[in-house]
């Protein structure tokens, strides 16, 4: 069912699919859908999630590619990549672990994230 409704996402893209079109494609009524996901965001989690695992999976991959980039010139030559390849993971991580522990969507907390990184906390004058 997860695979389907990722396939229907990316065919359609995740705000025109509904839960009806899952269901359908699925073979089940759009009701006995929820007896496995309480909604169609949980769905899209299970999919973010299951594709974050898979793309972190391999601590290696990721600071052999990060070496490669600083020995070729397009990364900075002072870039830890071990350092940079855990804050890549874990801000990779965060939209969807913090939707659905502390109900901020997505959006909210990218958006959050990338003032945050880009402006600072402090005020300006």
């Amino acid at each position: 069912m997860v695979q389907l409704a990722g396939e229907l996402f990316a065919e359609k893209g995740y705000r025109a699919t509904t839960v009806r079109e899952i269901a359908d494609a699925a073979g089940i009524l759009s009701g006995s859908l929820y007896h496995h996901f309480d909604s169609k965001e949980s769905i899209g989690d299970e999919i973010l999630s299951g594709f974050i695992n898979d793309v972190l999976a391999d601590e290696r991959t990721w600071v052999i590619q990060l070496e490669r980039g600083k020995e070729q010139g397009a990364f900075r030559a002072d870039l830890d990549a071990r350092l940079t390849y855990r804050l890549l993971r874990d801000v990779l991580w965060i939209p969807s672990q913090w939707r659905l522990a502390e109900g901020y969507s997505t959006e909210q907390v990218a958006e959050t994230l990338l003032r945050l990184l880009f402006d600072g906390i402090t005020a300006r004058g």
